[in-house]
């Protein structure tokens, strides 16, 4: 049996194969012959190039075009296999065929002396791919490559040009590996090694290579498709070759086949079994591309090699998602790792915040480059209710319904955010409520009005009983109730010059009443004792009375430290009713008790002993 056909002869090549060998080209010679071949320009072989199982090539001259070729025939050893013959004039046929950029050219066949079968190929200068994936130094060197990755799937890309190519001729590969794949001087790409190539049925190529043979078991272990080593010809397809297209993905991945093992029978086993191993790393679409790639079932694989190419192009297009992905989910997993050893105020807010940021702004980027990209779409949400929660769980209801802003949240979540919302809008208005009425009863408000106006009050208090000594009168008369009504003026007076902080709060407002109260008390007093005849000095006693009244609701309803004040009237009072030459100068005496009681309370801000 040919090499490639074998699996026996090539089994071991799935463990340690052979690489790094630079050689100008590779392919196989199984099946049989199907026409005559006759001769053709003449060519001069100079130099061996390489063997290749039952071929050989030689580098060679064709003096016609001046030109350097690839002569292929078989191995002098196996010149009498006529299966070997016929088969490597049927290579020569399929891949001359196959006249696309990525597929070897075939110049022509002739004969040589003794008549056997020569191919004429292009000489490539160049090295297998194989020896490229495993040396990144020398990928680099000949090539300037900054970036392996995308190197090795823009030829992989070239690669499914090539066997979309031959799928639309209706001719299988079968055998595609990084040995069977050529990297030219200039970054050529050239697909190998048609050997065991098989057609379509009801296809050209089915005339051209002949269908799969039921039973026939021929491929490379490692990258063989489960229905090729079953031998099952009818599960052949354009899909077999996919598998082995996502083989070569797994290579450049992963560095080795798809299915390796210790022997020939570990390798089938893992094949059949579907068992395929890739790093944590590789990047999302790449893994699932694989996987869908290397499916057991053929109807799971991509639809053909075309569809196969337009993922890795649109992998290429938006690889950057993949990056901004890791990333974000990197940032999303210390999110989330911060928020459950319980963040705290402070720095640790801050770096909670910078982190959620990050991982959500990631998201939204992997979103805008690939709106399709449901796993962004999750890590964003998970990021939001991850931050809803921790704002929740702080009773910071407005951050949190900030964060779902826009975001498709659980109904429970939503509940949550409105019942603390709702919670949260009832507190304002306590809040706003109880200061409300902090301002209303502060005494450090307005206490330069309640001062003017105590000034003013107290100074007209103490300049009373000078000012009824002049009138000289036993009993009350209009001179009395003149004087009792300036009084009421200067209080009215010095409140309107004060209006704007009198009205600003309830103690200063209840200040401006007893003070009122106090000069309409005084003004009224006079009146009555003047229509009765009653005498100055019973005036006099009475105004202390109402001042002991006004005194006693400014402590109360101002300011408890104004009972000094009450009681220095009562005390007043009580002297001037025993004493009543006293009365005069009990007037004095409480206006200016008054003045030194407000000076002592009122100089400086104070809620001590205040009281609404």
């Amino acid at each position: 049996m040919a090499e490639a056909i074998s699996i026996d002869d090539r089994a071991t090549r799935v463990v340690s194969r052979p690489r790094g060998r630079p050689r100008t080209m590779l392919a196989r010679a199984p099946g049989g012959a199907r026409r005559v071949v006759s001769n053709s320009s003449a060519v001069i072989p100079e130099a061996l190039l390489g063997t290749g199982g039952m071929g050989v090539v030689y580098l060679a001259r064709q003096p016609a075009l001046a030109r350097s070729v690839a002569l292929k025939s078989v191995a002098p050893e196996h010149h009498a296999d006529a299966a070997l013959t016929g088969a490597l004039v049927r290579e020569a046929q399929v891949t001359g065929a196959l006249e696309h950029p990525n597929i070897v050219p075939v110049y022509d066949i002739r004969r040589d002396e003794a008549g056997r079968p020569q191919i004429i190929l292009r000489k490539i200068e160049g090295l297998e791919w194989g020896v490229l994936m495993e040396d990144a130094a020398e990928l680099a060197r000949r090539f300037d490559v900054s970036d392996p990755l995308e190197w090795h799937l823009r030829v992989l890309i070239q690669v499914c040009n090539g066997i979309s190519f031959a799928h639309s001729r209706g001719v299988l590969h079968r055998d595609l590996k990084p040995e069977n794949v050529m990297i030219g001087a200039f970054g050529e790409v050239y697909i190998l090694d048609w050997g065991i190539a098989a057609g379509v049925v009801g296809t050209e190529g089915a005339a051209l290579c002949g269908p799969p043979v039921e039973g026939e078991v021929a491929g490379t272990p490692g990258y063989m498709a489960p229905e090729m080593l079953e031998g099952d010809a009818s599960q052949q397809s354009p899909r077999t070759d996919v598998y082995l297209l996502g083989g070569l993905l797994h290579e450049i991945l992963v560095g080795e086949p798809p299915h390796v093992g210790d022997s020939l029978t570990e390798v089938v086993e893992r094949t059949l079994a579907g068992v395929t191993d890739l790093p944590v790393d590789t990047p999302p679409t790449l893994a699932r591309l694989c996987a869908r790639a290397l499916a057991r079932d053929p109807d799971d694989r991509p639809e053909s090699a075309a569809a196969f190419r337009r993922a890795l192009e649109r992998y290429l297009r938006t690889r950057h998602v993949d990056r901004l992905m890791a990333e974000a989910n990197a940032r999303l997993a210390a999110l989330e790792r911060a928020l459950a050893r319980g963040g705290a105020r402070g720095q640790d807010d801050h770096a909670i915040y910078n982190l959620f940021g990050q991982c959500r702004f990631g998201f939204q980027l992997a979103l805008a480059a690939s709106p399709g990209d449901k796993t962004a779409r999750v890590g964003s949400r998970r990021a939001v209710e991850a931050m809803v929660r921790h704002e929740l769980q702080r009773d910071n209801a407005a951050a949190a319904a900030a964060f779902a802003s826009g975001v498709e949240l659980s109904s429970e979540l939503r509940a949550r955010i409105d019942a603390q919302l709702a919670q949260a809008q009832e507190q304002r208005g306590r809040l706003s409520l109880l200061q409300a009425l902090a301002r209303e009863h502060d005494p450090s408000a307005g206490m330069r009005a309640r001062r003017l106006v105590a000034w003013s009050l107290a100074s007209l208090w103490i300049m009373s009983p000078l000012l009824l000594s002049q009138l000289g009168a036993r009993e009350v008369g209009l001179g009395f109730v003149g004087l009792a009504l300036a009084l009421l003026v200067a209080i009215v007076a010095a409140l309107w010059l004060a209006r704007g902080a009198i009205r600003r709060t309830a103690i200063n407002r209840r200040a401006a009443g007893a003070f009122l109260y106090l000069g309409v008390g005084v003004l009224l007093s006079a009146l009555a004792m003047s229509l009765s005849g009653a005498s100055a000095s019973a005036l006099a006693v009475h105004s202390l009375f109402v001042a002991f009244s006004a005194a006693a609701v400014l402590a109360i309803a101002v300011d408890r430290r104004l009972l000094i004040t009450a009681l220095t009237c009562a005390v007043a009072y009580a002297l001037a009713s025993a004493l009543p030459e006293l009365r005069f100068a009990m007037i004095s005496l409480v206006g200016l008790g008054f003045l030194v009681n407000v000076e002592a309370i009122w100089r400086a801000p104070s809620t001590s002993g205040a009281r609404a």
